[in-house]
């Protein structure tokens, strides 16, 4: 569990997201887009590759308060 846990908060999945918009903030778009694509596959691959028992139920709850969570927080963002 802890494993998953370093995991997710890696990948910025809720409720481990929130270092996200402070570090992409202020960065080029290349950096950014580097942040939010290719920093996310290593992570995942490493979840999936690793834990032979994967915490479903933590990881449903995490991929569900990332979609409330990111579509909420959207409705009001003014920074593109």
């Amino acid at each position: 569990t802890i494993i998953t846990l370093a995991l997710m908060m890696k990948m910025a999945a809720a409720p481990f997201h929130f270092w996200l918009p402070e570090v992409s903030q202020g960065t080029t778009t290349m950096t950014t887009l580097t942040i939010l694509t290719w920093q996310k596959i290593a992570p995942l691959t490493i979840l999936l590759n690793t834990n032979n028992k994967i915490n479903t139920p933590l990881i449903l709850l995490s991929a569900t308060l990332s979609i409330i969570i990111g579509g909420l927080g959207g409705l009001n963002q003014t920074q593109l």
